[in-house]
């Protein structure tokens, strides 16, 4: 009975000492092998904003698994070489890897131009904050830009129009505009919008001709209304209600005949009748 009694406590200290040599082996296995699966790599000290130029001091490094980590991320062996000193076109948030297509290429610096898509064009305007909803349009938003103005050679008011010249354009900055001691003006802000080459001279000539106004789009409404122009004196009913002479028929003129003038003539009314014969169809005016 005590023989059998020593065989079993003996089988069972056999089978702890197999488990635990077990763990003890996969312990060791990991530790040998975790070198080789993480890496240390470059991500940002702080938030990062577009344009921004990068200083050794905005980054840090992490240590991550090897297999977390996208293909364009940079080492920690080669932060100096590969990230310090490029401008940032793709804003980067706090402890966010720095990824190599949110870098613009070393020669082409940092700043605005960087931003600037090719075949695109920043053109700047000053506006009041009234015009630019309120201070609402900033960096990256979205704007129908509008020019009002007088089409009327002779300056009548009742001619002032206004027009959608340019729809679902990017804002490129917004930035409170300094007067020469270095104090912000009073509620004036210069807006750079991304426009093509031909809207950057419709723009240009808009300022030169009229008061440019904002309107502020909801980023997912990307569709162009090209709404008809709108002038003052369709504010108004009666009297006040006015059509634009370029929009009118031409009004039918006095005729003077042998010394007398006779008043204008009202266009002939035209009467337009349509004849169906079995399977054609005629139709006569008169």
């Amino acid at each position: 009975m005590d023989r059998r009694r020593f065989l079993i406590i003996g089988f069972l200290a056999l089978a702890l000492a197999g488990v635990v040599s077990l763990g003890v082996l996969q312990l060791l296995k990991g530790r040998t092998q975790g070198s080789g699966t993480t890496a240390k790599v470059v991500v940002a000290s702080h938030a990062l904003m577009t344009g921004q130029q990068i200083a050794e001091s905005d980054l840090t490094t992490v240590e991550l698994p090897i297999s977390q980590l996208p293909k364009d991320v940079f080492l920690a062996t080669r932060m100096k070489e590969d990230v310090v000193g490029r401008g940032v076109i793709i804003p980067v948030a706090e402890r966010e890897l720095i990824l190599n297509n949110k870098l613009a290429p070393r020669e082409a610096g940092s700043g605005l131009p960087i931003k600037i898509p090719h075949g695109m064009r920043a053109v700047s305007v000053r506006v009041r904050e009234d015009i630019s909803v309120a201070g609402f349009v900033i960096a990256g938003t979205r704007v129908d830009v509008m020019l009002t103005g007088n089409v009327d050679e002779k300056n009548d008011p009742k001619m002032i129009t206004t027009v959608t010249f340019l729809e679902n354009v990017e804002v490129l900055t917004a930035n409170q505009e300094l007067q020469s001691d270095g104090t912000p003006k009073r509620d004036t802000t210069v807006v750079t919008l991304l426009v093509a080459p031909e809207d950057a001279q419709k723009l240009t000539v808009a300022v030169t001709q009229g008061k440019i106004h904002l309107a502020l789009r909801n980023p997912m409404d990307r569709e162009e209304k090209k709404p008809k122009n709108t002038y003052y004196g369709e504010l108004y009913e009666g009297e006040g209600s006015v059509v634009p002479e370029f929009g009118r028929k031409p009004a039918a003129r006095p005729v003077r005949v042998g010394g007398r003038t006779k008043p204008a003539q009202p266009a002939p009314k035209v009467h337009v009748v349509q004849m169906i014969r079995g399977d054609k169809v005629e139709t006569k005016s008169f």
